[in-house]
């Protein structure tokens, strides 16, 4: 749709799609003979959404800008799996999965022990459903979800889903006079992450690794206000299991390019040039967000099964440690004959 002169137009575009016989890997048996998870057309997925654009430019001669801010909400759920069984993914550590796909869901949603907090008495340990003979203050205390009085596998549920409430991104231009300057940013709001990588970078343990500063902030009998567990060598009550401790809020938005540039043949006026000018270009210059891993936005890891061989698409929202996106400056000249 276009007004004005197509000054300002705007584009709406809804949309359905339904994959059949997805293909992820199934586990099976080891009686099957083998340690490796197929690949089986095993899942029915629906996508449903909504994409809008908006874009509007004025100005005249000496001055004119321009701006296109864009939004996507999209819907993802399992509308069904071959033999109704849920299939797990996102294996990490040795307490087993970090996500579970079912049908009515988002695929590789997360299903975890549920954090309430850090324990700070004997007499609320004795108090609570039991975790281990070996809980202390200053262990984690999870929730007890199916009320059976016990900690156990029984206890994890679904507790979100990678996939973001709606993405967004804009792009703003000026012009004044031999000037010239654009911005591009682009987001994402409402996605959960899960920080396995925060699994070692928080970890009280002694084993080798570098961790953050945070846990200058561990539990203490002096330091009860904070959410980090106490020093454990051995974790015991498993305050390393999944949990909702590593699931974090992933919404970010980043600036991609600010590009600032000056049109030399207005000044200059060279005989068979069309264009002469140069430029100055900021690429990933801001992030901002309150994940608190190394970049919010993730990606699936290949190897996010630990050799277990089950399909990266369901892992979609697990950070192994992402490499953020490197800030890079570029600086040229453009001539056109």
């Amino acid at each position: 749709l276009g007004l004005w002169g197509d000054k300002l137009t705007f584009a709406v575009d809804l949309f359905r799609k339904v994959s059949e016989d997805v293909l992820v890997r199934v586990p099976i048996p080891q009686s099957g003979g083998s340690t490796r998870p197929p690949y089986v057309n095993a899942a029915s997925i629906e996508n449903k959404g909504i994409e809008m654009a908006l874009s509007y430019r004025s100005g005249n001669e000496d001055f004119s800008y321009f701006l296109s801010p864009n939004i996507s909400v999209v819907k993802n759920e399992v509308v069904s799996i071959a033999g109704s069984e849920p299939i797990l993914g996102g294996f990490g550590l040795s307490d087993g999965p970090l996500t579970k796909t079912e049908a009515g869901r988002p695929i590789g949603s997360f299903f975890l022990w549920e954090m309430e907090g850090l324990f700070q008495t004997l007499e609320e340990i004795e108090a609570s459903p039991f975790q281990s003979k070996d809980t202390r203050p200053g262990d984690v205390k999870f929730r007890d979800t199916n009320g059976d009085d016990i900690i156990d596998d029984k206890d994890r549920t679904h507790a979100g889903n990678p996939f973001p409430d709606f993405t967004y991104g804009m792009q703003l231009g000026v012009n004044w006079k031999h000037f010239d300057l654009s911005v591009m940013f682009q987001g994402v709001q409402g996605n959960d992450v899960y920080f396995l990588y925060g699994n070692f970078a928080y970890e009280t343990q002694s084993r080798g690794f570098n961790s953050y500063a945070d846990i200058l902030d561990r539990w203490t009998p002096e330091n009860t206000n904070t959410d980090i567990p106490k020093v454990s060598l051995d974790d015991r009550n498993g305050n390393r299991r999944a949990s909702t401790r590593f699931l974090y809020d992933g919404s970010y938005m980043r600036i991609r390019n600010i590009s600032l540039g000056y049109n030399l043949n207005k000044v200059l006026n060279v005989s068979g040039i069309s264009a002469m000018r140069v430029y100055l270009t900021v690429q990933n210059a801001f992030t901002f967000t309150k994940y608190p891993g190394l970049d919010p936005e993730i990606q699936a890891n290949a190897n996010d099964t630990r050799g277990l061989g089950l399909s990266s698409d369901l892992a979609v929202g697990i950070d192994w440690g992402t490499v953020p996106a490197p800030r890079t400056y570029v600086a040229g000249f453009k001539i056109d004959f």
